[in-house]
């Protein structure tokens, strides 16, 4: 057992409740906060699209992470050669 969770069972069944509301009001925020409205909204778009469109936008992409990946094994091998 952590040293929090020994403090944690030693409160009271009213300041552990409180302490649940806001862990969970924190897990809440984390995981439903703007950027995941922005994601949803683009979802929503393209559950319209037709299968072209959606091919286009999966190559598209496909291509900007590849060449993501590029950039970024190209930046750790100039690190490592120093």
């Amino acid at each position: 057992m952590t040293d929090l969770e020994s403090l944690y069972l030693r409160f009271p069944v009213w300041l552990q409740n409180c302490i649940i509301t806001l862990q969970g009001y924190r897990i809440n925020r984390s995981r439903y906060g703007k950027t995941f409205y922005a994601l949803l909204k683009d979802y929503e778009e393209r559950a319209s699209w037709d299968a072209q469109r959606l091919r286009e936008y999966r190559d598209k992409r496909l291509c900007e992470f590849v060449k993501h990946c590029e950039e970024l094994v190209a930046s750790r091998r100039q690190r490592r050669e120093l």
